[in-house]
This record gives structure tokens, sequence and C-alpha cells, in this order.
């Protein structure tokens, strides 16, 4: 079992099995049944590896999403729409992507950036383009 960045540990033991245990005490214990199970993770860099390792399993999560502090990579959402197998996809971050320019990645269920990120990482052109309907 490896260890990312943050003290996440990758691997069946590692981060995933404490988000699983979340789920199964909220649901199976308590009964929650009205819950949105979202499951987050920050882009591959660093010592955390890829983000495979640290995925609870598509049947723990309604919504999977990315936080990107950095370069958007096409890769990134290749990753996350393996995991997600039928649930939905979002992403956050830093440096917006333009919707076009997600190619496959414009099925995403929201986009979401952090307070002044948008303006820092981002030409005005580009924050138009993402907080735009399609684009435009």
């Amino acid at each position: 079992m490896g260890t990312g960045s943050g003290g996440r540990a990758a691997g069946e033991d590692g981060s995933a099995a404490l988000y699983r245990q979340i789920y199964d005490r909220f649901v199976n214990v308590h009964h929650l049944d009205n819950l949105v199970w979202v499951w987050n993770v920050n882009a591959p860099g660093g010592s955390a590896g890829p983000v495979e390792g640290y995925f609870p399993g598509a049947e723990y999560a309604d919504l999977v999403t990315m936080d990107i502090y950095g370069e958007f990579k096409q890769d990134y959402y290749e990753s996350m729409l393996a995991l997600a197998r039928g649930t939905d996809r979002a992403g956050g971050g830093g440096q917006a992507a333009e919707p076009r320019g997600f190619g496959a990645a414009a099925a995403l269920a929201y986009f979401m950036d952090w307070s002044e990120f948008i303006k820092k990482a981002n030409t005005v052109e580009q924050a138009k383009a993402v907080s735009s309907p399609r684009g435009r």
C-alpha cells in the first residue's frame, strides 16, 4: 500500500476502504437513503500516483469528481470516465478547459472552480467559454 499526497493511502486497504466503511455505516447502520455520494480526488501528481488506486468502486459513488489545479489533460477525464461507469462526472480546480476543448468531457454534469482560481489560471476568454452555455 503506497501513501499519496495528503496522507492518503492507495490500494484495497487504503483510503478506498475508509470511504467504503463510511458508506456502509451511513447506509446500512443509519439507513440514510437520501444521500448523494461524491467521490473526489486531485489530479495525479507528486507521490499520489494513478487515481484508480484510491477509488472505492462505482457502486459507492453517485458522482465522481477531480480537482485539477494545473493544466487540464484529456487523460484525466478519460481515467475518471473509466471509473465512473454510468455515474455522473464533474470537474473542478484551477485551469478551466474550454467546453469544446474537453472533447468527450463535454458530458460533465457540472464544472466548478474555486473562488479566485478562475481569474488566476485563465484568460478572460477561457473563463467566459466555461461559464457560458455550450461554451458560447
